[in-house]
């Protein structure tokens, strides 16, 4: 199997053979999948259309979904998503009556939404769950989109353009949670990776109150039995927007089922609050297993001479 490698990649030897073997190991190192640049997967903005005091109230372009759905219209700063209830809201009926789902931004005028994503914003009407590949199940968060009230609660405060990306300055709204009675609460993000996605990594932009929670982990699964952590950061969160980040290195690779939760913790009023936007999901393509070491520093020396052979006869 090496030497029929070596045979495909001869053409490649030949091409760096005036830079000598080093060269050609450099080129074609177990390191060349690592390098590879990460791709956006998917991202949640939660911004809506005008109302950015909560996750639903969307009217102006999106008047036939008023007060239920945020989505993209045609407003680059208005990248959202949908949320899809667990029961019928403003006679929308649920697409998954089982879960309580904020879908991604669906288009984006300036980047592509992510490569998990292969439906648009339909302009009206309800989005098919169809070609949505992740979401955010908000089923263990006490509370109903700020439906009554802001206390003890969820839904949507100010957010910030920090970490949105494409590099826009527009705000919108944040995936707000409040209230001691969320303590140990937590959102999931929920993604088909089978496509062949790996080195996952996730980002996001965070914000608190002084009686907000103060501890926030991450930790994964595969099939929401086991869980590893991944992420932890302790200590109440200033008024200021920062991002964070958490890799699960190889913990999710090609799953079909890949879980990413966030658990909060830690606030000590009803009101205080953790907000978190721009939540992007990241990955990397799959590619071929690197050979082992001992394996690809024979190829490399045959590699050499195959390399100078070819040196010779140009």
């Amino acid at each position: 199997m090496f030497i029929s490698s070596m045979i495909r990649t001869t053409g490649n030897f030949k091409k760096a053979a005036a830079l000598g073997t080093d060269a050609a190991a450099v080129a074609f190192g177990p390191a060349q999948a690592q390098a590879q640049a990460q791709d956006l997967l998917a991202w949640w903005s939660s911004n809506n259309s005008s109302n950015d005091s909560d996750l639903t109230n969307a009217n102006g372009n999106d008047a036939s979904r008023a007060n239920f759905g945020h989505m993209l219209d045609n407003n680059h700063a208005f990248d959202d998503g949908w949320y899809d209830a667990d029961t019928t809201m403003f006679g929308i009926v649920p697409q998954d009556p089982t879960r309580k789902l904020l879908l991604p931004v669906q288009d984006s005028f300036t980047i592509n939404p992510g490569a998990l994503i292969s439906v648009t914003d339909p302009g009206v009407g309800v989005p098919s769950l169809s070609g949505v590949g992740a979401r955010i199940i908000v089923d263990g968060l006490v509370g109903d989109n700020f439906a009554s009230g802001t206390s003890d609660n969820w839904g949507s405060f100010s957010g910030t353009g920090t970490n949105r990306p494409d590099g826009g300055t527009f705000g919108g709204g944040t995936l707000s949670i409040t209230g001691d009675g969320n303590n140990g609460s937590s959102f999931v993000i929920e993604a088909d990776l089978a496509g062949g996605w790996e080195a996952i990594e996730v980002t996001w932009a965070n914000r608190g109150t002084g009686t907000g929670f103060d501890s926030r982990i991450v930790d994964v699964s595969t099939d929401g039995v086991t869980w590893t952590q991944i992420y932890s950061d302790s200590g109440v969160l200033s008024s200021s927007f920062s991002v964070e980040s958490a890799s699960a290195g190889t913990l999710l690779d090609g799953a079909s089922t890949a879980l990413i939760r966030f658990t909060v913790d830690g606030a000590t009023s009803t009101s205080g609050n953790n907000r978190f936007d721009n939540i992007q999901l990241l990955g990397t393509a799959a590619t071929a297993i690197p050979m082992p070491t001992a394996a690809w520093m024979g190829l490399v020396g045959i590699g050499g001479l195959v390399a100078r052979r070819f040196g010779r006869g140009a």
